[in-house]
């Protein structure tokens, strides 16, 4: 996927806006989603390309593979950590 595919919806540029804690809200808000469709797909290409490009542990929640959304986590600092539910 190209990055003016991803764009399409507006979503690099959205999540580029977005502050570090609304990208792990909006990382934890798909947790547990079963759902796919296209734009779920772009949406959460968009959202793991922009939290790469952030200064903070992202090995938690992602590897070369796409996002792991099994858990809800939280920012401590730089670090990443699951959210006890």
């Amino acid at each position: 996927m190209s990055s003016v595919e991803e764009d399409r919806y507006g979503l690099i540029a959205r999540f580029h806006e977005s502050t570090d804690d609304e990208l792990i809200s909006a990382f934890n808000s798909q947790v547990g989603v079963n759902a796919w469709v296209t734009t779920r797909a772009h949406y959460l290409s968009a959202l793991r390309l922009e939290m790469l490009s952030r200064d903070f542990y992202f090995s938690l929640i992602a590897d070369e593979g796409g996002l792991k959304l099994k858990r809800r986590v939280r920012r401590i600092g730089n670090q990443l950590e699951y959210v006890d539910c």
